[in-house]
C-alpha cells in the first residue's frame, strides 16, 4: 500500500471515527476538530473552531487544563489525561486524552494536538482502562526503528537491534560491551548530558541529538528512554527514532497505521477491509479480504488466517441476502452506505457500514444485531396485539351481551321441556353449538384485552398431562413425558393455561397427519436481569412441547404469533395469538424453534415464585335454593329477562333495572315494604349511565346484607379477576347457563355460613 493510500486510508478513518482528534495554536485556539466534535457537544465545528477548550469547561477543568497546556508548549507530553467538557445542552462529558506538542520544521513547539475518547459512562471502570491504556501506551511508544539496551551504571551495550546496526553501520561485535561514546556514536559530552538527565529525571523524553555513523554521516534523531530491569540488572531502554525529512514522514505514515490497525482490530464490532474485484467489463463480481479483526473472526467462525486472501464468494458461494448487490452499490458510486439483512449460512442478522477508502478498497464494520431483531419483532407482535385488540374486545363483548339473553333462555327452556325427548335433544344441541360460540368470544376477549387472569398457585402437573390428554383424545399421537422432579410451583389461571397447552398440541397433531410422537418437559430455569428478554430476573417453569412434525420454514416462524394469520385453510389465526397474549399476561414468555422437516418445540416460560403452598377449590356441586328479592340491572332486556327467570327458578323475587339509577328507587321500595333484599347481579358497565362500578358502594350502603355480584362479558376488566377489592362478593361472565349462576351462589352462601 503506498504512502499516498494509507495517509487516505487514515484520513478517512479520522474523519469517520467516533474519536475526537484535535489541534491547538499556541494561543489554544482550536484549529482542527474532528466531526465527532459535532456530535459530542452538540455545536456545530465552526461555533468550536477559534476558540479555546476552556470556553467548553467549569471554572476549574479550566484552569487545569490550561496549565496542562503550558506544560505541553513547554515540552510536555501526556497521556491519558482526564477532562470535563459541557456539551450545548448543559450535560458534562468526561474526555480520556493524549497530548503532545507541534513542532516546526525547526523543532520549535507551535501548538498541541491529539486524541480524546469519551469516557462518560465508563468511569466505574476507568481504574482497569486507565491500567490498560497505560500498558499499551508503553509498548506502542516504546516501538521504534532503533533500540538499545544500555547497562545503566557503566552506559555500556547490553543489546542493540538490527536496524541499530544498520542505521549506524557499526557491527555487533563493535557495539556490545562498549559505551556510544566509545564507539564514536555520540560524544562524551553528549555522553554527559544523558548521563545527567537520566540521573535527574529517571528517563529521557524526546531528545534531539546528532548522532555519527560509522562511514562518518550524520543521522538527526529524536530519542526516548526507560529505566527497565533485567535479571535484577538496572537498564537503560532507548529508542531512536530518525527525525530527517524522509524519514520523519515514512516513520508519522506507520505510526498512522498502527494506530489504526490497534484501533480497529480493538474494537467490539466486526471489521475487514477489501479489495474490489472486477469483471472484463469494469463491473465489481467480487471481492477479496486484506485484513479483518477478531469480532469479525467470531462473526464467520474462522481465523483471521482464513479469512484474509479469500474471496467474499468463497466463504458465501450463494448469497440471497441482498449485501453483495449493496457492496456494489458502493463500489460503483463511492457513497458510503449502512445495510441490514439476515444470513441464512450464519443464521443471524447482520448491519453493516461501508466506505470506500480507496478507488480499489472498501471498508466495512459489520454488528451482530440478531438480539435486537429478536426484541424488535416480540414489540411488533405487542403493538399488532394491541391495535386489534379494541376491535376484537369490543366485538366480542357485544356478542356476549347478545347471546347471553339466548342463552340463558334455551338453558331455562332445556330445564323446562325435560319430558320432551325430541325438544330436549334439539335445545341440547343449540345450547352445545352457543356455547362453543361462548368459548370462541372468551377466547377472542383473551386475545383482545387478555383476560385478566385469575392466578391460583400450585403444582402445574398433572394438570398439563390430562390437558395433553385431552387434546390428544382420537389422534395417532402418543405422547412422552421428562418432567423436573423439583419442579416449582406455578401462579396460573387454569383455563387460560389450558387454552395455551391446547393449542400447541393442536398445532402439533396437525403437523403429524401419518402420526406421530410429542414430548412434553418442563424444568425449572433462573435468569438474570436482560438474560432472556422481555423476561425479568427471577425462578421460572420452563414447559417443552416438541414434535416430529414437519416444521416451519423462518418465513412461516416470523409470522405464526401474528393475529389472524393461518397456514390452515380453516384456520381463523387467533390460536397462537391468544397464547402469545396469555403467557404474556402471565409474566411469562413464549418461545418457538423450527426447521422444515425437524418439527417444532414451542417453549412456554412461566415466573414461579417462591411459594409452595396452592388454592385449593371445591368442585362439588350443589343446586342452590335462595328466597327474598333478587335485583338484576344490565342495559340488555334479553339479558335481565333471562337472569330472572333463572332466579325465580333458583326461589328468589325478581325486579329488574336498566341501569344503575333505576336501582335505587327499588331499593327503597321494597324496603319500605318490608321485604328483604338478597342479592343484586349488576352488569359493570353501562353505556352512558351508571354502572355496577359506579353504584356498588351506595348499593352496599342501603342494603348491607345483600350479596352484590358484578357481571359482564369483558373478562379484561380487572373488576372481574379481583371483585373483593372493589366491593363486589364474586363476579361472573356473560354469558352463564343457570348452573354456573347456582353453583356461583351456593359457593357464596356456604361462604357466609362458615364466618
Amino acid at each position: 500500500m503506498s504512502h499516498d493510500e494509507m495517509f487516505s486510508l487514515y484520513r478517512d478513518f479520522v474523519e469517520s471515527s467516533q474519536d475526537l482528534f484535535w489541534q491547538c495554536d499556541a494561543e489554544a485556539r482550536c484549529v482542527y476538530l474532528s466531526p465527532a466534535w459535532e456530535k459530542l457537544l452538540g455545536y456545530r465545528l465552526d461555533e468550536i473552531l477559534g476558540r479555546t477548550f476552556t470556553d467548553f469547561q467549569s471554572t476549574d477543568a479550566a484552569r487545569r487544563d490550561l496549565q496542562t497546556f503550558s506544560d505541553i508548549m513547554a515540552g510536555k507530553s501526556f497521556i491519558d489525561y482526564e477532562s470535563t467538557f459541557h456539551t450545548r445542552d448543559g450535560k458534562d462529558v468526561y474526555l480520556l486524552l493524549n497530548c503532545r506538542a507541534v513542532l516546526d520544521a525547526n523543532g520549535a513547539i507551535v501548538g498541541t494536538r491529539g486524541i480524546a475518547f469519551d469516557v462518560t459512562g465508563r468511569r466505574s471502570t476507568e481504574t482497569a482502562l486507565r491500567k490498560s491504556e497505560e500498558l499499551f501506551s508503553r509498548v506502542f511508544q516504546n516501538t521504534s526503528v532503533l533500540l538499545s539496551i544500555t547497562d545503566l551504571a557503566t552506559g555500556r551495550y547490553i543489546d542493540v537491534n538490527d536496524e541499530a546496526l544498520r542505521l549506524s553501520g557499526y557491527s555487533r561485535e563493535e557495539v556490545i560491551g562498549n559505551t556510544a561514546a566509545e564507539i564514536g556514536w555520540i560524544t562524551e559530552e553528549q555522553r554527559g548530558e544523558l548521563v545527567h538527565i537520566v540521573q535527574t529525571t529517571g528517563r529521557i523524553d524526546n531528545l534531539e541529538m546528532r548522532f555519527h555513523r560509522k562511514d562518518g554521516s550524520t543521522l538527526a534523531g529524536m530519542m526516548k528512554g526507560e529505566i527497565i530491569t533485567i535479571d535484577g540488572r538496572d537498564c537503560l531502554l532507548t529508542v531512536t527514532v530518525d527525525i530527517t525529512e524522509r524519514k520523519a514522514a515514512e516513520q508519522e505514515i506507520l505510526a498512522q497505521e498502527q494506530r489504526f490497525r490497534t484501533m480497529i482490530m480493538a474494537i467490539s464490532e466486526g471489521f475487514y477491509l477489501s479489495q474490489i474485484l472486477y469483471d472484463s467489463s469494469g463491473f465489481p463480481c467480487d471481492y477479496r479480504y486484506l485484513e479483518a479483526n477478531g469480532a469479525f473472526e467470531k462473526i464467520v467462525g474462522l481465523p483471521r488466517e482464513e479469512i484474509v486472501g479469500k474471496r467474499y464468494s468463497d466463504l458465501v458461494p450463494d448469497d440471497t441476502t441482498g449485501w453483495f448487490a449493496n457492496y456494489c452499490t458502493v463500489a460503483r458510486t463511492g457513497e458510503s452506505s449502512t445495510y441490514e439483512f439476515y444470513s441464512q449460512e450464519y443464521g443471524a442478522y447482520f448491519e453493516t457500514y461501508s466506505y470506500k477508502t480507496a478507488p480499489d478498497q472498501i471498508a466495512v464494520f459489520v454488528i451482530d444485531v440478531t438480539s435486537r431483531k429478536k426484541i424488535e419483532a416480540r414489540l411488533q407482535n405487542v403493538q399488532k396485539l394491541e391495535a386489534l385488540g379494541v376491535l376484537a374486545g369490543g366485538i366480542a363483548h357485544d356478542f356476549n351481551n347478545l347471546i347471553g339473553g339466548v342463552f340463558g333462555n334455551i338453558d331455562l327452556a332445556l330445564i323446562e321441556g325435560r319430558e320432551n325427548e325430541r325438544v330436549t335433544y334439539f335445545l341440547s344441541r343449540a345450547i352445545t353449538a352457543i356455547d362453543r360460540a361462548r368459548g370462541l368470544t372468551r377466547q377472542l376477549l383473551t386475545f383482545a384485552k387478555g383476560g385478566e387472569p385469575a392466578m391460583q398457585t400450585g403444582p402445574l402437573f398433572p394438570f398439563i398431562r390430562e390437558t395433553v390428554q385431552f387434546a390428544l383424545s382420537g389422534s395417532k399421537v402418543t405422547c412422552i413425558e421428562k418432567i423436573a422432579t423439583d419442579l416449582r410451583h406455578c401462579s396460573f389461571d387454569k383455563n387460560q393455561l389450558g387454552q395455551v397447552i391446547d393449542n400447541i398440541v393442536i398445532n402439533a397433531v396437525q403437523a403429524m397427519p401419518d402420526g406421530g410422537v410429542i414430548e412434553v418437559s418442563a424444568v425449572n430455569e433462573r435468569f438474570g436481569s436482560g438474560e432472556h428478554p422481555p423476561l425479568t430476573g427471577g425462578s421460572y417453569v420452563r414447559i417443552s412441547i416438541k414434535d416430529s412434525g414437519i416444521g416451519m420454514p423462518r418465513e412461516i416462524l416470523q409470522k405464526i404469533f401474528d393475529p389472524f394469520y393461518s397456514t390452515k385453510p380453516k384456520g381463523h389465526g387467533l390460536g397462537l395469538a391468544t397464547c402469545y397474549s396469555i403467557v404474556s399476561r402471565h409474566k411469562g414468555c413464549i418461545d418457538v424453534e423450527s426447521e422444515p422437516g425437524h418439527g417444532s418445540t414451542f417453549h412456554v416460560f412461566l415466573p414461579a415464585p417462591d411459594i409452595d403452598g396452592m388454592k385449593k377449590t371445591s368442585s362439588t356441586e350443589t343446586i342452590h335454593r335462595g328466597s327474598g328479592t333478587a335485583i338484576v340491572m344490565d342495559d340488555e332486556e334479553v339479558v335481565r329477562e333471562s337472569i330472572g327467570e333463572m332466579l325465580l327458578m333458583l326461589g328468589y323475587s325478581v325486579l329488574d333495572a336498566g341501569c344503575g339509577s333505576e336501582v335505587f328507587p327499588l331499593i327503597t321500595a321494597e324496603q319500605a315494604a318490608g321485604h328483604m333484599i338478597t342479592l343484586m347481579i349488576f352488569d359493570l358497565t353501562v353505556p352512558g349511565e351508571l354502572g355496577g362500578r359506579e353504584i356498588v358502594d351506595e348499593a352496599r350502603r342501603q342494603s348491607s346484607g345483600a350479596t352484590i355480584i358484578v357481571s359482564s362479558g369483558y373478562a379484561d376488566n380487572p373488576v372481574m379477576s379481583r371483585p373483593r377489592e372493589f366491593g363486589f362478593h364474586a363476579s361472573i361472565s356473560k354469558p352463564f347457563r343457570m348452573t354456573e349462576l347456582s353453583a356461583l351462589l351456593e359457593k357464596l352462601s356456604k361462604e357466609e355460613r362458615s364466618v
